[in-house]
């Protein structure tokens, strides 16, 4: 259902700065909790207008509406963390603080998990273990080929490269090595600092396997751990989850290791609403963090289909300090997956928000996003399934890859009608 386009109340529960997928699963959400919900974003053409969400159409460029927007919600929470927290600040201290929103997780802690040199700082100082990093000190070094020297005595022949901010999707990330061209390695330098970005270099852990943590936590000390999964990245894209770990040959040592390094960060920094921690496990079964990331998370997807409390209602609950207990009691299904639908190679097209029709089979379940725009490595949807062991987990992993390209094969079909259609 197209979401409406209205002057919003002051019965608006939450607003939604940000109008992607993940603003899309919270407006389910939220309608399954018999709450309000709007989303202020800058398109009609947005996955969040296909949902149930009022859609205000302004940025916070646009002053006066985004403060009335800001003012008639009672809660206010973020699509992701791609959001200018400095105009967001000045624009809720203007509003009378009668009508200001309550922010969460906020504004300060937004600010500081947005960027990576940041999130490094704090997992030093709580010590949590994370890969040895090094910032591109201009002071220090006079430019980027004194860097990259010091960078090969730090690191060795190979390192990773990130921009501190406005990263997503393996963008913002630069593997170096001795063979890199020295045009690419000042190119990506170059770009990050363009975009505002402190650029920093973390050594390349080699790793065995790759985790995901999520918890959803109330400034009252509620907290919901969902349950961990390992992940498959592929290009820094997510690819695919299995889960629970457990099921997977990850110890309960290591599942333990990783809900106490999520529930640190959680409460020193005391966050409110769904937090997701990214790991390395190395040969050594050594535990590194990666990444954190401060909102609902790809990786806990599956939890809309598995879950009786998927991670957009968690999110949503824990400004209600309405968290339940543990998730054991809410887990329906043993073992579970996730498939990412990621736009095919070669094939960029417009299309309609309608989902290509793929059928349906038992406990298989296609999350569709809209999007206007077909773009290889685009996320445009992913497939929940779950199953009662092992064996049923593969059956029901390989109809869903079975699915999964029965959507490539539509999109692929619908491109060409389109490209032989009259003008």
């Amino acid at each position: 259902m197209k979401g409406e386009t209205s002057r919003l109340t002051k019965t608006t529960q939450f607003g939604i700065v940000g109008g992607g997928q993940l603003a899309q699963m919270l407006a389910f959400a939220a309608q399954d909790l018999n709450t309000s919900l709007a989303v202020a974003h800058n398109s009609a053409s947005n996955p969040a207008a296909f949902s149930p969400a009022k859609n205000i159409y302004c940025t916070m460029d646009e002053e006066d509406k985004f403060k009335d927007f800001l003012s008639q919600c009672e809660f206010i929470t973020f699509e992701n963390e791609f959001v200018d927290c400095h105009r967001l600040t000045e624009l809720l201290q203007s509003i009378d603080p009668d009508k200001r929103p309550h922010v969460f997780p906020s504004v300060a802690v937004l600010q500081k998990l947005r960027d990576k040199v940041e999130q490094k700082k704090i997992l030093s100082f709580l010590q949590i273990p994370s890969g040895r990093w090094e910032f591109f000190d201009t002071s220090k070094h006079a430019d980027s080929m004194s860097w990259r020297k010091n960078l090969a005595e730090v690191f060795g022949e190979q390192c990773v490269l990130k921009w501190s901010c406005f990263g997503y999707d393996g963008k913002g990330t630069f593997f170096l090595n001795s063979k890199t061209h020295q045009s690419d390695f000042e190119s990506f330098i170059h770009e990050g600092q363009k975009k505002g970005a402190q650029i920093f270099a973390e050594e390349h852990i080699h790793f065995e396997q790759e985790l995901a943590q999520s918890m959803a936590r109330s400034l009252g000390n509620q907290k919901l751990f969902f349950p961990l999964v390992t992940s498959r990245q592929v290009e820094g894209i997510c690819n695919e989850v299995k889960g629970p770990a457990g099921n997977f040959y990850i110890s309960q040592k290591i599942i333990g290791e990783c809900q106490n390094a999520i529930s640190k960060i959680a409460d020193h920094l005391n966050y409110e609403g769904l937090l997701s921690v990214e790991f390395f496990i190395n040969k050594n079964q050594q535990l590194f963090v990666n990444e954190i990331a401060p909102r609902v998370h790809n990786t806990a997807h599956y939890s809309q289909d598995v879950c009786q409390i998927s991670q957009f209602s968690a999110h949503l609950r824990a400004a209600l300090e309405n968290l339940p207990p543990a998730i054991d009691s809410v887990l329906a299904f043993p073992f579970f997956g996730m498939i990412n639908i990621l736009g095919p190679k070669n094939l960029e097209f417009e299309r309609s928000h309608l989902i290509p029709h793929v059928g349906s089979q038992e406990n298989i379940f296609v999350h569709w996003y809209g999007k206007a725009k077909i773009a290889p490595r685009r996320k445009l949807g992913h497939i929940n399934f779950c199953a009662e062991n092992h064996t049923a987990f593969e059956q029901q992993q390989k109809r869903a890859t079975e699915i999964l390209q029965k959507i490539f094969a539509s999109l692929f079909f619908e491109a060409e009608n389109l490209r032989k259609a009259p003008l």
